[in-house]
């Protein structure tokens, strides 16, 4: 599934690439957070092969399930 992960700041983004980084299929991208989005930092993660479980473990605002250029999100 792929997620996308606001936080409320730069370095939670920022431990969260690294966190996943070295991760077998797992991706994780940082980028600008989307318009219709709002975030503390202005940045967020998309990430891809990582469990909902393990994106609640780390530090982070918001999760959103991307589904056909959606967000709906599925924790706060």
């Amino acid at each position: 599934m792929n997620y996308l992960v606001t936080f409320y700041t730069q370095l939670d983004a920022v431990i969260a690439r690294k966190t996943f980084q070295g991760r077998t299929g797992a991706l994780c991208n940082l980028q600008p957070i989307p318009r219709s989005l709002s975030s503390s930092c202005g940045t967020c993660a998309k990430i891809q092969g990582v469990s909902l479980d393990e994106i609640k473990e780390i530090e982070h605002e918001s999760v959103f399930l991307i589904q056909n250029d959606k967000y709906i999100k599925v924790e706060e």
